[in-house]
């Protein structure tokens, strides 16, 4: 019989509200569960109905290593002066934060390309 061993992390982020890591795999149809994964997974559904946010565990990918080095993308005293603006909320992104750099590199949110085409061609005939 295989033995498991899961961490469930629970972390208070001022940022994002609870959020939960886990370093098991997310639940799948079929795969089979040691005791401690069927409680881990018990818990892990309490989370998602309580939790702001879980994360779980991706094949071959050091998930810790990615935040660590987003949120350094985030940190005027690290990286972020060294890159633009939309990688920075690319970088919030993929952390589960809202954007809040848009305007300063999309000018045309809203704005309906048709018509200002539609305009060019109506002054340029004129």
């Amino acid at each position: 019989m295989r033995q498991a061993s899961l961490t469930l992390y629970i972390e208070d982020n001022y940022l994002q509200g609870v959020v939960v890591h886990t370093d098991t795999q997310a639940p799948g149809i079929g795969r089979t569960v040691t005791p401690a994964e069927a409680l881990a997974t018990e818990l892990l559904n309490i989370c998602k109905r309580k939790a702001d946010q879980v994360n779980y565990q991706v094949q071959g990918v050091n998930g810790t290593a990615q935040r660590a080095f987003l949120s350094r993308l985030l940190d005027f005293e690290d990286l972020a002066h060294a890159v633009s603006a939309e990688v920075r909320d690319g970088a919030r992104i993929a952390l589960g934060i809202a954007p809040a750099e848009q305007a300063r590199y999309t000018c045309s949110i809203g704005v309906d390309i048709d018509a200002v085409h539609e305009r060019f061609a109506e002054k340029a005939g004129a």
